[in-house]
């Protein structure tokens, strides 16, 4: 039985999307004959003061949480200390033969920031344990993105400087987007390079074959744009109000679900003749996948300057609900690379408004159009994206780490 300890900030129970999928993935490969431990913190993102179980059992998982103080992540000094606190503890873990078996490989996430760092340790004490680093977010690319940092600083050089042994002691370095990749071979190492995204969350991604007809939610009514999620500093809202107000005369509506401060900010941009442009509530993760539905199309949006260091989840998610995309950013990011490539929505240009405006009326004449391109971008997401189809990945890779003449198992989905 292969063994596999997972690094990373936050797991099961926690509700963030990032810790559902590493719990995802790790209640699968234990499904799948892997002995996994799981080494998270015992706090919860959103709520640091809550404390979880030092030790629990869950789907054939060992968790075994770190005890860290109650510093939130929302502010810069808490997310510094607090990776600083967890890197030095998945550090000494690397020294606790006597606690900690030896395990074949050790999966290493990118939260808290520069966790790659544990990869380190991992190699210098435990030389036999494959090491993977699955790069969710960039930094201090993200940072710089942001404004935190100087772009290519003293402080950014002495970070890149201190990050380039890390990813060379990986063995598998395993990015998001192509958009990423192209950003992380800067740093010049020799690992194994691989794309595997992450998938919608079980709430969202469907159980059974595709259906008959996805349809539009609102034939005959005109058409529902929906963007729902984040509205963070990687995101702009102001390119998708401008193109919501060139669409006032026909039946086209904008709808924000939001969930964070950003609610507030967009509310008070609003216009009295902004009628097209609604605000909805957050909705429970139960009704998220109703929720998707309620859009014909999805709007997701990256900032330029992000390009490479993140890649939002709203797309798979986006995706799996059976709906194409309006996506506003560069065009060199994975998403629009995605668009481009399997004909799933529509890259929108700020400064070319009216490309976007033509898709969208001509989708708005054609509904039979729209449900065809639905349709599509459901076949898309199953073949490509979904959660079974990277899980798959992720094993032949982790198989071939482990056993380089193993050839990957037939393996059938696991059961929801």
């Amino acid at each position: 039985m292969p063994r596999i300890l997972i690094l990373y900030h936050y797991f099961h129970p926690d509700p963030v999307v990032s810790a559902a999928l590493y719990a995802d993935l790790a209640a699968d490969l234990s499904r799948r004959g892997w002995h996994v431990t799981a080494m998270p913190s015992n706090r919860l993102y959103a709520d640091p003061h809550a404390s979880l179980p030092a030790r629990e059992a869950w789907q054939g998982v060992d968790i075994r949480r770190v005890w860290r103080p109650p510093l939130s992540q929302q502010a810069a000094l808490g997310r510094i200390l607090n990776a600083l606190w967890l890197i030095a503890a998945w550090s000494l873990a690397a020294l606790r033969r006597w606690s900690l078996p030896d395990v074949d490989v050790v999966l290493i996430g990118t939260d808290p920031i520069f966790s790659v760092l544990a990869a380190l340790p991992w190699k210098w004490f435990r030389p036999r344990t494959r090491r993977v680093h699955w790069c969710f977010d960039l930094y201090p690319e993200a940072a710089e993105a942001d404004g935190l940092l100087r772009r290519d600083g003293l402080l950014a050089r002495i970070l890149r400087r201190l990050l380039r042994p890390a990813y060379r002691a990986c063995d598998l370095v395993a990015d998001i987007g192509p958009c990423m990749r192209s950003r992380l071979e800067k740093y010049a190492f020799s690992a194994d390079k691989v794309t595997l995204t992450p998938w919608a969350l079980t709430d969202v991604e469907p159980d059974g074959p595709e259906p008959e007809d996805p349809g539009s939610s609102h034939a005959g009514n005109g058409l529902q744009l929906l963007y729902s999620g984040s509205l963070g500093r990687a995101h702009d809202a102001t390119p998708l109000l401008a193109l919501a107000r060139r669409l006032r005369d026909v039946p086209i509506r904008f709808v924000f679900c939001i969930v964070g401060p950003a609610d507030r900010r967009l509310a008070q941009s609003l216009r009295e003749d902004d009628r097209n442009i609604q605000l909805w509530e957050p909705v429970h993760p139960e009704q998220l996948a109703d929720h998707l539905r309620q859009g014909d199309i999805h709007v997701v949006s990256l900032r330029p300057e992000w390009t490479g260091t993140v890649v939002p989840s709203k797309f798979f998610a986006s995706l799996a609900a059976g709906r194409p995309v309006l996506f506003c950013g560069n065009r060199q990011s994975a998403p629009a690379q995605w668009i481009h490539r399997y004909q799933v929505g529509h890259v929108f240009d700020p400064n070319a408004p009216e490309s976007a405006e033509h898709w969208l009326r001509g989708l708005l004449a054609q509904p039979n159009q729209l449900r065809s391109l639905q349709q599509r971008c459901f076949r898309v997401y199953q073949k490509h994206f979904s959660r079974r189809i990277v899980e798959d990945r992720w094993e032949q890779h982790l198989q071939k780490l482990t056993s380089p003449a193993a050839k990957p198992r037939s393996l059938k989905p696991s059961a929801r």
